[in-house]
């Protein structure tokens, strides 16, 4: 329950940070990519409140961390159009990701 507490606040940030990169990118020639410290869809659901932001935001990558210790076959890679990359150093074996 603290999780979606916690969802639905930075749901209303990633809103307002949107908006404001959309300001800077006036004319569209950037792609607007985000960033999470925490996932931002719960395992078992196949929404939230912040993915449903990035989707009508036409986000399509976002790039995630905090997440330790699990496996590749855990994690949700997709949701609702936007690719969902974990980055955390432990899973990624301490090597950098290149983001283009």
């Amino acid at each position: 329950e603290e999780d979606r507490k916690i969802i639905a606040r930075e749901a209303i940030r990633f809103e307002l940070s949107i908006e404001e990169a959309k300001k800077l990118n006036k004319d569209g020639s950037r792609e607007l990519v985000a960033f999470s410290h925490y996932p931002v869809i719960l395992p078992g659901d196949e929404t939230s409140p912040i993915l449903e932001v990035l989707v009508r935001h036409n986000i399509k990558r976002l790039y995630y961390g905090h997440l330790h210790g699990v496996r590749e076959s855990q994690l949700i890679k997709s949701a609702g159009g936007v690719d969902l990359e974990l980055v955390s150093a432990d899973f990624r074996h301490f090597t950098p990701v290149r983001i283009n």
